[in-house]
């Protein structure tokens, strides 16, 4: 796969976009088994 030159920063604010989506689910997923207190003291 070669290296994007002039989309290196649309390529790097997607993929922030999709990790930051998937942080969100998995944050309230988990949220959903351990109480979010604790999940923010670690």
């Amino acid at each position: 796969m070669p290296l994007p030159t002039d989309d290196n920063i649309t390529t790097l604010e997607y993929y922030q976009l999709k990790i930051s989506r998937l942080n969100n689910t998995l944050l309230k997923i988990i949220s959903q088994y351990f109480p979010y207190r604790i999940l923010r003291q670690t």
